[in-house]
């Protein structure tokens, strides 16, 4: 059995993670987002979820999102919960793009994880994370993506302003 474990820059084998939600809140607050940071603690484990609520100054919202379309095969009631109905499309949706994957490294500084090879299907870490954005970010930020669209996609887009209701 290989396992390879990965700390972030920031791990502390004896932290709590009610210390490290206010940590990552600094660290957030530090780079301009404004996001809620909640922990939530279960039997076999603990979350840490933060929802952007506001990006850093700056930032262009057209380009916080990106057109995810669906997989063949698949529909957009598989993907509604993880993309939400705010943001749904016939042939896909926007989805958070590289604030998130900024916010997740934020995160990801503070945790532990230890993963193995797929046959031996073993996974720990201090603790789980999920980040996403608020449903009026999102919806703000894929309003500004489809109004930053060229003339012709624009129009093939308007299926989707109308499910928004934008």
């Amino acid at each position: 059995m290989t396992n390879t474990t990965t700390t972030g820059t920031k791990y502390s084998q004896d932290q709590d993670l009610a210390d490290v939600a206010k940590l990552v809140r600094k660290d957030l607050k530090a780079a301009g987002y404004q996001a809620s940071v909640r922990i939530s603690r279960y039997s076999m484990g603990q979350s840490l979820n933060v929802r952007i609520k506001a990006l850093p100054k700056n930032t262009d919202l057209a380009k916080a999102v990106v057109w995810q379309g669906y997989p063949s095969g698949s529909s957009p009631t598989t993907y509604a919960p993880y993309a939400g109905p705010d943001c749904i499309g016939k042939d896909g949706w926007f989805r958070p793009a590289a604030p998130m994957v900024a916010v997740e490294a934020i995160v990801a500084a503070y945790n532990r994880v230890t993963t193995s090879n797929q046959a031996d299907d073993y996974y720990n870490c201090d603790f789980y994370a999920h980040v996403d954005f608020s449903r009026e970010l999102n919806d703000l930020a894929t309003a500004a993506a489809v109004e930053a669209l060229s003339a012709p996609a624009r129009s093939a887009q308007v299926e989707l302003l109308e499910l928004l209701g934008v």
